[in-house]
């Protein structure tokens, strides 16, 4: 059988003689050029048969050859030719469903096939007479094939990587091509140039610099809606040329061009975006010495990261899971100082309490528990013995003003270099309020440190590893403690307030989670092992995603979507689109947590992603490697990153996380939840999305 493959792949290729045989009829070339292909379709199709015909062969002889080495040999397959081209044929990804398997070509301008050996996966093995681009063992979608597989006439490559999120638009032209290293210089001649990548033409002088504003066409303030209309004008894959300083953006939609970014990030992971915020800070000496963690690159990001990692020890949040569960049972409490529940229509009225906003006091119960740690105090901020301090108002109405200014500055240009603007001077009034009220407690704690050693050691982790770390100046302290402070407030309080709606228009859900968390001490439970609380709040941050958009400025070459993409380039990726994809999700647009109780894990290891990366989002907790939800197609581990990835992580993931299931333990076993408004809640950006309308619930105690 070797001999009839060898004679029939070296039929004079360099000739052209071949090229009849895996021609299909819709392209046609005088070199051997070949669009994705599977045996079970090539021996159903007619037409391909005839073509195969006119050079003396029959497709059902030589490509099951191929692409089944025939079941009378081993029954062992590559069940997927994903592409051939070249003169001298060169073959893009196999599809295997079988592993630890070998593919042997001799340079010999010919295949030698040994028997029952078909690879899994190689990469860059090449010859004279076969180059095999790459071959992949992952899961293949038919309907990613037909649509997204083709001829790449500029270079004469085909695609060997298929894109796994949905477009509708057809890119003949623009095949992918999957590479062995992310900055590996092979891949990179493999790749489309990056000229080629599709995107709006930059207008003359000033680039794109107004493509994300109403005057653009995509302004930001509806960031869904305009990274939707993004992917459906351009694709999975979007270059913005000279949209900030220069810099050219690409804007990607595929979860697996996040993992490549995230590997091409290098040891200093560097974002863009945030100047005003360093140039504020710079502005004040009198507290700051330093960007700051969140505006920071380079070194000195470094440096302030290392000093902040406490916080994401378990053994650190968990010190404080007494103090803020008596919070969250607050915030169950102060319910019930809210208006009651008018009369129904029978004239009765039954007992609870109706909040026309929610929001605001979710602000206050994650300022007040985001204090417990940051602040090492309670600040009152739900004492419903009297109105809230005047203090506090102002802390959340400054805070919501900063992530206003500071969401619309990374897509306006830097006006505010040159004179201090009305956005720059919203953003300093409110940073500097925020600024006063962290000094005020951060001389308190020193007292307090000083008086008692000992005590506060044990009493405040956090604060004595911030304090005792004799890297960091008493600025630096301030700076870190500001940050922690206003980070913990706005995205905690908007996925939290996402998780209730979603559970007051589900009954049936509240109940399940009911039964699960009714006898949970929160005070003294470890929180682990409640998976459909887990699942509830893996599926809310599917659907409203806090985070807009994953993003890096790379600083290695890579290759994203089949395209180049040289260092230095801005990449962003906002997840709206891979957490709606229904090739991965049953009914995407429905709220079903149960989808993440069954996620099957695939009978062979994944190799796209390391195992260690799978820790970094809610989604690890459920499925430590890519599975199968609702038995629909392949959920990418890089899909959904609520709280990012890799070094620059959110240092907050298990304080935010801790505060959200402590308040829905307590709020889900004292009260029914029902939607009093709206039923459809959609997000508008403000740094972080943030709900565009108010989520009114009524909240029934439950009786005991």
């Amino acid at each position: 059988m070797r001999k009839m493959i060898r004679a029939a792949l070296c039929l004079k290729i360099r000739g052209r003689e071949f090229a009849g045989a895996l021609r299909t009829p819709t392209h046609s070339s005088n070199k051997l050029s070949v669009v994705p292909l599977s045996s079970p379709a090539i021996h159903n199709n007619k037409q391909a048969e005839e073509d195969n015909e006119e050079s003396g062969m029959k497709c059902g002889k030589i490509i099951s050859k191929i692409n089944g080495l025939s079941s009378m040999h081993t029954g062992n397959a590559a069940s997927m030719i994903c592409g051939v081209s070249r003169r001298d044929i060169s073959v893009a990804p196999f599809s295997s469903a079988f592993h630890n398997t070998k593919y042997l070509v001799e340079d010999s301008g010919g295949i030698n096939i040994k028997s029952g050996q078909i690879v899994s996966k190689i990469s860059g093995v090449s010859s004279r007479g076969i180059s095999v681009a790459r071959f992949s063992s992952l899961p293949f979608h038919k309907k990613n094939a037909e649509n997204e597989g083709g001829i790449n006439k500029k270079s004469e490559m085909t695609p060997s990587k298929i894109n796994r999120v949905s477009s509708k638009r057809m890119i003949s032209s623009s095949d992918r091509s999957e590479s062995k290293s992310p900055a590996s210089v092979k891949e990179s001649t493999q790749a489309l140039p990056f000229s080629d990548m599709p995107g709006p033409k930059p207008l003359p002088v000033i680039g794109n610099k107004l493509l994300f504003t109403a005057l653009g066409g995509y302004p930001v303030e509806r960031y869904w809606e305009t990274a939707l209309k993004l992917h459906r004008n351009f694709g999975p894959v979007v270059r913005v040329e000279r949209f900030l300083a220069g810099m050219d953006m690409v804007v990607t939609f595929d979860p697996d061009d996040v993992r490549r970014m995230f590997k091409a990030e290098g040891s200093y992971p560097t974002r863009p975006g945030l100047d005003i915020l360093s140039h504020y800070r710079a502005s004040r000496p009198q507290w700051f010495s330093s960007p700051g963690l969140v505006p920071a690159n380079g070194p000195e990001w470094k440096r302030l990261r290392s000093a902040i990692h406490p916080l994401l020890r378990r053994e650190v949040v968990s010190a404080y899971r007494p103090a803020q569960a008596q919070v969250a049972e607050d915030l169950a409490l102060v319910i019930a100082s809210n208006h009651p529940l008018e009369p129904s229509k029978g004239g009765g009225q039954e007992e609870g309490y109706l909040v026309h906003d929610l929001l605001p006091l979710l602000f206050h119960y994650t300022l007040e528990a985001v204090g417990v740690v940051s602040l090492g105090t309670r600040l009152g901020c739900l004492d419903p013995t009297h109105a809230q301090p005047f203090t506090h108002i102002h802390i959340i109405a400054a805070n919501e003003e900063f992530l206003r200014v500071l969401g619309k500055a990374i897509f306006s240009p830097p006006l505010y270099k040159l004179f201090p603007t009305r956005a720059f001077r919203r953003l300093a009034a409110a940073q500097d309020t925020i600024s006063r009220v962290v000094e005020e407690e951060v001389e308190r704690l020193k007292n307090e440190r000083a008086a008692s050693p000992d005590q506060f050691s044990i009493t405040q982790p956090f604060l004595e590893s911030l304090m005792a770390n004799p890297d960091l100046s008493a600025k630096d302290v301030l700076l870190l403690l500001v940050e922690v402070f206003q980070g913990g407030i706005d995205a905690t309080a908007t996925t939290l307030g996402f998780c209730l709606h979603f559970l007051a228009l589900h009954p049936s859900t509240q109940d399940r989670l009911y039964r699960e968390v009714k006898d949970v001490d929160p005070s003294t439970h470890s929180l682990q092992g409640l998976q459909y609380l887990r699942a509830v709040v893996q599926e809310t941050l599917r659907l409203r995603p806090s985070a807009s958009s994953r993003s890096r400025v790379i600083q290695e070459d890579t290759v994203l979507s089949g395209y180049h993409v040289p260092a230095g380039t801005f990449v962003l990726s906002p997840p709206v689109v891979a957490c709606r994809d229904p090739e991965a999700f049953r009914e995407p647009d429905t709220f079903r947590p149960e989808r993440w109780l069954n996620v099957s894990r695939p009978k062979h290891p994944v190799h796209a992603t390391p195992a260690k990366s799978f820790t970094t989002s809610p989604a690890a907790a459920l499925s430590s490697e890519r599975g199968r939800v609702d038995g629909r197609g392949l959920v990418h581990p890089y899909t959904i990153l609520a709280f990012g990835h890799g070094a620059r992580m959110c240092p907050g993931r298990r304080l935010a996380e801790q505060e959200i299931y402590l308040a829905i333990i307590q709020l889900v076993k004292r009260y029914r939840m029902e939607v009093n408004g709206k039923q459809v809640i959609g997000q508008v950006m403000r740094l972080n999305m943030m709900p565009d309308a108010p989520f009114s619930i009524s909240f029934i105690p439950k009786r005991r």
